[in-house]
């Protein structure tokens, strides 16, 4: 149980990349000490950079999913806040349909109270990001944890000053009033000008600080304690995540939709089996280490992970599957219940970035410790596969690849697609050093 638990604890984390060298190669052949990708059984899955057939479609939706990235690369994780809160229990780009106000509505509304949803919608949100974290693994079923500490932190940028100091104004009293009964205002003294309240008998708490174009909106949850208690705690967080907003540019409608790609070359060297050049935060994806801690279950073990290989940069397609769940009309704020971060049962992919060979070969190794020799896919160097351990409905089988600076794990359902999805990722790395 032991080895078993380990080995999905690594599974759940995630793997590596690294910069690509540029030269008159041409695609598919090898370079001295390689193999000929050719003769790979990558199925059909492609083999070729995504921006060699495809071009990238400036839009509103695509630069504010970039945005949105970028934001989780500077919010805090509830580790950052309190050693305890290990466990993520939601991670979530939020990007407004800007055409259909009650559509935006209806998408904010995973994250906040309806009409408090509705209020920054009045006010113009552009993007923003939402991370959960609590002391208890999460439920898989949904089910509040009545003896969890929780914390979702909410971050939403707006067009000016003004608006974002409107929204958080609207956004508490929309909040406040879902509850009018039973909730009490309260002050936080290091923050006078957050806007707060909580609900004596839940021991819960909704804060809403304007800073700058930005808001940031906490709901957090001690098992017992009162107004001082959660005050401290609210805090806390602030303490973590105002500093990180002063390092982060805010953007115009106009640079949102004027957005690029990132430079760091992740998205065309991962593997993307549905030929998407549109991004989404668990679907095609890229990050630093402390954005991508926050779509892992246990982010202590990732955290520590992580600092013993020396990953730089982390690239996802459909590699969680990350829904909050909805509001809580029973409690003042958020449900603090959170379904678990969980793999595309389906199959996906991530990619890591190491500064050096040697680093990658080290992560590598760390990965898969227990593969099945038998389960290598043919004519494949620097590769492993590995059963996962059954968990829940479906079987699943992992493979991790190295190339050069690059480790990626990717999984299916059935060995002989993980094996396919394996050799397509690192035929699609060793092209990509041409290209």
């Amino acid at each position: 149980m032991v080895r078993n638990k380990n080995l999905r604890t690594l599974l759940s984390i995630a793997f590596l990349l690294i910069t690509t060298g540029c030269g008159a190669i041409e695609p598919g052949l090898p370079t001295a000490g390689e193999i000929d990708v050719r003769h790979l059984d990558t199925g059909q899955y492609p083999i070729e950079p995504i921006d060699t057939y495809k071009e990238y479609g400036h839009s509103y939706n695509n630069g504010a999913e970039l945005a949105a990235m970028r934001l989780a690369d500077n919010m805090a994780t509830g580790l950052d806040i309190d050693p305890k809160l290990k466990f993520g229990t939601s991670a979530e780009s939020i990007v407004p349909e800007l055409d259909d106000p009650a559509i935006a509505v209806d998408t904010l509304s995973l994250i906040l109270a309806r009409d408090s949803a509705a209020a920054a919608i009045r006010n113009h949100m552009l993007y923003g990001f939402s991370s959960g974290s609590s002391d208890h693994e999460p439920d898989r079923t949904g089910k509040t944890l009545s003896a969890a500490t929780m914390l979702t932190l909410v971050v939403m940028q707006f067009p000016s000053k003004e608006s974002a100091s409107r929204a958080a104004t609207e956004i508490e009293q929309a909040d406040f009033d879902a509850a009018r009964e039973t909730n009490r205002p309260i002050t936080l003294d290091k923050y006078p000008e957050a806007h707060s309240h909580w609900q004596p008998g839940i021991s819960s708490l909704g804060s809403f600080l304007a800073h700058g174009n930005y808001v940031v909106a906490l709901f957090g949850k001690l098992p017992e304690g009162g107004a001082p208690e959660l005050a401290s705690f609210a805090e806390k967080a602030y303490d973590k995540q105002v500093p990180r907003l002063d390092k982060l540019e805010p953007v115009t409608p106009e640079d949102v939709v004027k957005s690029s790609p990132p430079d760091d070359g992740m998205v065309r060297r991962i593997i993307n089996p549905d030929k998407s050049y549109s991004f989404y935060k668990d679907s095609l994806a890229t990050f630093g280490l402390q954005g991508f801690l926050h779509f892992q279950s246990d982010r202590a073990a990732a955290e520590k992970l992580f600092a013993t290989i020396h990953i730089d940069r982390f690239a996802l397609s459909t590699a969680y599957l990350t829904i909050s769940t909805n509001y809580d009309r029973t409690a003042n704020t958020q449900a603090f219940a959170g379904k678990e971060i969980a793999k595309n049962v389906n199959g996906g992919a991530i990619l890591y970035r190491s500064p050096d060979v040697a680093s990658a070969r080290d992560a590598w190794e760390k990965l898969l410790q227990q593969p099945d020799a038998q389960m290598q896919p043919r004519n494949l160097p620097d590769s492993k596969c590995a059963k996962l351990p059954e968990d829940g409905y479906y079987r699943q089988f992992s493979c991790a690849i190295r190339y050069r600076q690059y480790v990626a794990v990717v999984w299916g359902r059935q060995l002989d697609d993980a094996q396919q999805r394996a050799s397509a990722q690192y035929a699609l790395l060793a092209n990509s050093q041409g290209m």
